[in-house]
């Protein structure tokens, strides 16, 4: 359930709230690649913003968390 309101989070861009949704169903269930997967377009997301806002070093830390949330 967690998992979903990240993922709608998302597709609303609302990516603050859905990185937090999606942190936590990772905290439930740490073996979870599609949280993983969905967590790195949450956090591309608010680099995005960031770089709107030019806030080059919170959106190279956004990219940068997203890079280690991917699963390998």
């Amino acid at each position: 359930m967690v998992y979903r309101l990240g993922e709608l989070c998302c597709d609303l861009g609302l990516y603050d709230a859905a990185r937090r949704f999606l942190e936590e169903s990772l905290s439930i269930r740490a073996d979870f690649p599609q949280a993983r997967r969905q967590l790195a377009v949450a956090l591309n997301g608010m680099a995005d913003e960031k770089l709107d806002l030019v806030q080059l070093d919170a959106a190279g830390a956004c990219l940068s968390q997203a890079l280690r949330s991917v699963p390998h």
